[in-house]
């Protein structure tokens, strides 16, 4: 009987396919009740979070929970891999997104110059707005409700008067969608914001009309205050 020489190039590719046949077993391999630990893991890699209960494991994973009892799955859902595979695909497409600098928002993929826009917007709509930047310039422009009655009140948490004067200008605000308040904070005599505005005294309240244009000159007086609203109302 002759010998069978099996030429290398032929050897190596049975082995290289034994080898591929091997490796696609396990990764292909279906998890199911009775499954492994050591399958599961060769299969969906390291989990997010392990819960461990006496002879009870959790194995947590995007696509949700896998339960084994003694070391063998209990509990697997059955669209476990479909879950698996659209979070995969979900978090393929957010590094997409953010790659080309987007920010989600509400459902929505947009410009993060977009965000700041949009929560600018947000929360000028608010009646009440209490600025505190260490008695810093400020530009009016920016805190005036465009079509809309803006009373500016320079104030200080130390100043009792505008302690009293405050809740009056706060209920105006609330009560009428076409009055918004916006406080700043002085914070002391000297600051920037008072030599900007020439302050003197304070509560320093000032109206402005739908046209962003100063009502009267500044006043400490509430019924001057509803005067000057009357004006452009």
């Amino acid at each position: 009987m002759k010998n069978i020489r099996i030429p290398y190039i032929l050897l190596l590719t049975i082995l290289t396919c034994s080898c591929l046949l091997v490796f696609n077993s396990v990764l292909f391999a279906k998890i199911e009740k009775g499954s492994t630990r050591a399958e599961v893991i060769n299969k969906y890699g390291e989990p997010t979070g392990i819960i461990n209960t006496g002879n009870e494991e959790i194995l947590s994973y995007p696509g949700g929970m896998i339960v084994f009892i003694d070391g063998v799955v209990d509990q697997i859902d059955p669209n476990f891999e479909m879950r698996l595979e659209d979070r995969k695909m979900e978090s393929k497409f957010k590094e997409a997104q953010e790659a080309k600098g987007l920010t989600e928002y509400k459902d929505a993929w947009i410009t993060k110059t977009e965000k700041k826009q949009i929560e600018k917007t947000q929360t000028m709509q608010q009646p009440v707005l209490i600025f505190k930047d260490g008695g810093k310039l400020v530009d009016l422009k920016d805190v005036l409700v465009p079509g809309k009655i803006t009373l500016i009140d320079f104030y200080a948490d130390w100043c009792g008067p505008c302690k009293k004067l405050s809740p009056y200008l706060e209920h105006l605000a609330r009560k009428d969608a076409d009055i918004y308040l916006r406080k700043i904070d002085i914070v002391k005599w000297g600051t920037p914001v008072t030599i900007q505005y020439g302050i003197r005294s304070i509560p320093d309240v000032r109206v402005f009309g739908r046209d962003g244009r100063m009502v009267g000159s500044p006043t400490y007086n509430f019924n001057e205050i509803l005067s000057y609203i009357g004006r452009v109302k």
